[in-house]
């Protein structure tokens, strides 16, 4: 589709007035044009999105998804020279921060699905050559792993596909596995880092302990309930300090090193 046709679209679904409606509308749309329709947020953000996929519909839905708390973490971004996403799904963060801020961007996402709209996301905005993507998990040591991959019917949710245990719909794929203090060996660099791995969190932050305690870090973090106290203790054994949530209903927790280096 071109570009007149694609904000035609996008004007009728966001205009439609009754919800119900509206996701019928993206549907058939997203029928029409094999299942990913362009979409432009109102930052100019282009995205190519799959309305069967959670986070997309939201997107096409809403106008956004999670806006505030990317918008809060760009703001916190700024300044640093790197951003590590882990977790990076559709790379919604990678994008944001490319954008936003002047920093090293490397980004991890181990789904295929995922990782090829991420790879079309950035090619929309330019950012192919911005973002260093990595189609591995993060762990606690190099090794091969099983990812979880969600993919339950017409509507499914690829934010839920993990390394951590199986879910409703998911298929089994073999993904390499890293360690970031394998990766990158650094010391005194300012640094932000997002993740969201749905339950493997300890394992990734393991094999990440002297780059959280080398670096001036400022960190958001999704926990599971079964894993918040050994996390927070791991942190405070880093040097980082919690700060306070955002949002106190959600999972995403914030932490930053103590006192700058």
């Amino acid at each position: 589709m071109g570009s007149f046709a694609d904000a035609l679209l996008q004007g009728l679904i966001a205009g439609y007035p009754f919800r119900h409606g509206r996701k019928a509308l993206v549907r058939w749309a997203a029928a029409r044009l094999g299942g990913a329709i362009p979409w432009t947020m109102a930052d100019g953000t282009r995205l190519l999105l799959d309305p069967r996929n959670y986070i997309d519909r939201e997107i096409v839905l809403k106008g956004g998804y999670e806006a505030d708390a990317i918008a809060a973490f760009v703001a916190e971004a700024k300044g640093r020279d790197a951003f590590l996403d882990i977790g990076a799904n559709i790379g919604l963060y990678s994008v944001a921060v490319a954008r936003g801020t002047q920093a090293e961007v490397n980004a991890f996402e181990p789904d295929p699905r995922n990782l090829a709209q991420l790879h079309a996301n950035l090619f929309l905005n330019a950012l192919e050559t911005r973002v260093r993507v990595r189609g591995e998990a993060v762990g606690a040591t190099a090794a091969e792993g099983t990812l979880f991959a969600q993919r339950d019917g017409k509507d499914f949710s690829t934010a839920l596909s993990g390394m951590a245990e199986p879910v409703a719909g998911s298929v089994e794929i073999a993904v390499p596995v890293v360690a970031l203090d394998g990766l990158y060996p650094w010391k005194g660099r300012r640094m932000a880092i997002k993740m969201d791995i749905e339950g493997y969190e300890l394992q990734a932050l393991q094999g990440m302990t002297a780059l959280l305690s080398g670096n001036d870090v400022y960190l958001q973090i999704e926990i599971a309930p079964q894993n918040l106290g050994q996390a927070r203790a791991l942190l405070r054994s880093c040097g980082l300090a919690e700060r306070p949530q955002r949002d106190p209903k959600g999972k995403d927790y914030l932490f930053a090193t103590a006192v700058t280096r």
